[in-house]
């Protein structure tokens, strides 16, 4: 590598005197170029290292004693014409920019909600996707377009390191939007099944821990790809201005240990994909009985237009992994083969947005699918509970009517107490409701009554053959002594109703459930009731 010389500095020509030389015909100032620093390249340029200036055929540059240059030429600006790159990625960048309006379409055809958000299954999952699709349509967008400066520049500048970054960039995008494709097909799947039936999922499996990890394993292995590709120096790829400049400088940075082992993790990542789509399969798919069947079963029952994406995607791979060990292929090298790069590199970046755009314009919004099924399952519920839905009220009935209740639902018990109300004639509403409700309270209120008075009929005939003389004497002397203390007082005593300590004591009153005991004082009645089981009946006086 000593003998290796980034680019080769020539030697002024001398001109006519020491301060003199001649560049491509025109006389410059020998000791002016000198003091600004300005050398002669062998790519027949004139540069400093911040400027540099063409000096071969029609161009001659001229530099005044103040160090301002005229009639010149900045290697940098467009000097060829639009070769094969440019051209094909002019084609491309507008395929991409095409297609965005149709991811756009898609994004909001599908991503439109019509029915209530669950917790379970969020809404934006459905939308990773077409985010990542726009993402991956830009990118590619800009990489095509900077190819045009590509082929224009007679030194490689910002343009080769455009393409090259958005290029790289592309390949963790591609990655992404195919696994947010199966991961919420398998997502998908799952809520149908659970919508039909909330059990249908047994506790005791590994479902949800793989569908946990899996996410985080994939987007481990893509963030790892990004950090290792895409935070560098990106201006080395810029060093491609001679022969010399290009395999000390450019080519060790495009084929370097960094680019190797970000290859390798975007294999890993693949590796996700299909285990994800495996797992998906094996969840929420009907398994064939037949043997043979079970070998060709993944395949069969994998929805197309992944296994397109996922061929589409190892191409891509494969070719970047030859990339980065070859510079022969590599995106970064300016000369390189245009039909290689686009058909390896760009190709199946495109096509994975051309074939998720088609199934999405032609597939249904998830929620209207639910829908339809719902009503289907509800339709069958309701034919097995014999309601008949041609019978149902019309529209207008119903905004004539707010406090009208429909005899369909999604709600079995509902159905069913619909169906009861049917009896009788005409569909349910809430003024019927309130009063069977009502009419029902009142016949429960007066059993009970009736049942109560059976109770003391029967308490009464029990107790009423005891010793009628010994209970009007015991009253008699529970007044006098009641009428004595009320005389003392002055005042209304309350009567205590303590327990009584026998059942067979001749002070049980009448009714089990009702107990008064009047007072008479000076003018007024004093009452006091008790509810309850037969008490004694005592005064303070009692001993």
């Amino acid at each position: 590598m000593s003998g290796i010389k980034i680019r080769d500095l020539l030697d002024f020509p001398r001109g006519g005197d020491e301060r003199d030389t001649v560049i491509n015909g025109e006389h410059l100032n020998l000791t002016t170029l000198h003091h600004f620093h300005y050398s002669l390249y062998s790519n027949d340029t004139i540069s400093n290292g911040s400027k540099c200036y063409l000096a071969f055929g029609e161009h001659k540059p001229f530099i005044f004693e103040n160090g301002t240059w005229v009639n010149a030429t900045s290697c940098y600006d467009p000097f060829f014409k639009v070769g094969t790159r440019g051209t094909a990625g002019v084609a491309f960048a507008s395929a991409f920019a095409i297609t965005i309006m149709f991811t756009l379409a898609n994004l909001k055809k599908h991503g439109t909600l019509h029915l209530p958000v669950t917790k379970k299954f969020a809404p934006v999952s459905r939308r990773w996707q077409w985010y990542w699709m726009l993402a991956l349509a830009a990118a590619g967008c800009i990489s095509g377009f900077m190819s045009i400066d590509v082929d224009r520049n007679y030194c490689q500048s910002m343009a080769i390191m455009l393409q090259s970054f958005f290029f790289f960039l592309m390949v963790p995008i591609m990655l992404a939007t195919v696994w947010e494709g199966v991961r919420h097909w398998g997502s998908w799947q799952e809520r149908q099944i659970y919508d039909a039936d909330n059990y249908a999922f047994d506790t005791h499996t590994t479902r949800e821990r793989q569908e946990f990890f899996l996410p985080l394993i994939f987007y481990l292995f893509t963030f790892m790809n990004f950090f290792l590709t895409v935070p560098r120096s990106w201006t080395t790829f810029q060093k491609q201005r001679s022969p010399d400049q290009t395999e000390a400088i450019a080519k060790p940075a495009a084929t370097d240990n960094r680019f190797k082992a970000a290859s390798v993790f975007t294999f890993l990542s693949l590796i996700t994909i299909v285990y994800s789509l495996g797992h998906s399969i094996y969840r929420y798919t009907t398994h064939p009985r037949n043997k043979l069947m079970r070998f060709c079963f993944y395949p069969i029952a994998a929805p197309f237009k992944f296994i397109l994406c996922i061929i589409l995607l190892l191409v891509r791979l494969v070719y970047g992994v030859v990339s980065v060990w070859n510079w022969r292929y590599s995106p970064v090298k300016y000369n390189g083969d245009p039909a290689v790069l686009y058909g390896l590199g760009y190709t199946p970046a495109i096509l994975i947005i051309v074939i998720l755009n088609i199934w999405g314009y032609f597939e249904e919004n998830e929620d209207k699918v639910l829908i339809r099924q719902r009503e289907q399952i509800s339709l069958h519920m309701d034919n097995e509970l014999g309601i008949d839905r041609s019978a149902a009220k019309p529209v207008w009935w119903k905004r004539m009517r707010p406090d009208y209740h429909p005899g369909f639902g999604h709600d079995a018990n509902g159905k069913l107490r619909t169906l009861v109300m049917h009896v009788g004639g005409g569909q349910p509403t809430q003024k019927n409701l309130q009063q069977d409700v009502e009419m029902t309270n009142i016949e429960i209120s007066k059993q009970l009554e009736k049942k109560k008075k059976d109770e003391e009929s029967d308490y009464y005939l029990r107790y009423h053959k005891r010793d009628e003389n010994e209970m009007n004497e015991y009253t008699a002397k529970y007044h006098a002594k009641g009428s004595s203390l009320l005389e003392t007082t002055g005042g209304t005593t309350a009567v205590s109703s303590p327990k009584p300590k026998s059942m067979s004591s001749n002070a049980e009153l009448l009714a089990p459930s009702d107990a008064t005991t009047v007072v008479s004082t000076q003018g007024s009645l004093t009452s006091s009731v008790a509810q309850g089981n037969p008490q004694n009946v005592r005064s303070m006086l009692d001993p």
